[in-house]
């Protein structure tokens, strides 16, 4: 698969992953072994899988630890580029920052605390026929009550955000996007501390963002318990 050849990624890595400091309490989340390997090795390899050939990080907590690590990792036929806010910016404020190092006209942007089992070709698709400036990931989850919702019309544009229900299922935000380079640096100002998921895509329903709805296996590793359950759910999904 090359479906992404030409198209840079951008891999949220900046967070203080404070869930996971009773298991990791000296090392960024990014760093975090799964089978042996950091998360980020994992991660950069399936991208590279879709032919995507250069990765910027965003960093943050810890960052010294990445940048040391990428001086001894140096994957074959991918360029990983560092971006290291000064100061925490929120997923959308290191966006803003790492997209300023993005050389394609659009990229994927993902967590780096998560993983959905996606066909990236299909999604990239699915943004390419929408014309859109962003479109989502929107995973369905029996049991949505610890996520907020996504709400979409029958075509995917999406309509609202909305806050977690009490039980039920529903669509949830799987971390992983597709945006065109105008729309990361026209719709999160440049040097503020903001949420992707609760400032920048509650403002913008109805004006070019989509969301791509299925049934796609979900994992969380931001915490112990998720953590624990990751080793297999990658290895499933030959991202190890």
């Amino acid at each position: 698969m090359a479906c992404l050849r030409g198209c840079d990624a951008v891999l949220l890595a900046g967070g203080q992953g404070s869930r996971l400091r009773t298991l990791f309490p000296d090392r960024p989340k990014v760093l975090v072994p799964v089978n042996g390997r950091p998360v980020l090795e994992h991660l950069v390899e399936w991208l590279m899988s879709y032919g995507v050939a250069r990765i910027v990080l965003a960093l943050g907590h810890r960052h010294e630890q990445v940048l040391d690590h990428l001086r001894r990792y140096r994957p074959a036929g991918c360029e990983l580029v560092p971006s290291v806010e000064p100061s925490p910016l929120g997923t959308g404020g290191a966006l803003r920052l790492a997209a300023e190092q993005v050389r394609s006209d659009r990229a994927l942007v993902l967590n780096a605390d998560s993983f959905t089992r996606a066909d990236l070709c299909a999604f990239a698709a699915f943004h390419r026929q929408h014309a859109a400036a962003w479109s989502l990931v929107l995973t369905a989850c029996e049991d949505a009550s610890r996520y907020a919702l996504v709400e979409t019309d029958d075509a995917g544009a999406v309509r609202r955000f909305a806050g977690p229900p009490s039980a039920g299922r529903g669509y949830i935000n799987a971390g992983l996007y597709l945006a065109e380079r105008p729309a990361m640096l026209d719709w999160i100002p440049a040097g503020q501390s903001v949420s992707l998921e609760h400032d920048v895509f509650p403002q913008h329903g109805g004006q070019g963002l989509w969301g791509w709805r299925g049934t796609f296996p979900f994992i969380d590793i931001g915490t112990p318990e998720s953590y624990r359950q990751a080793a297999v759910f990658m290895a499933e999904a030959q991202v190890a």
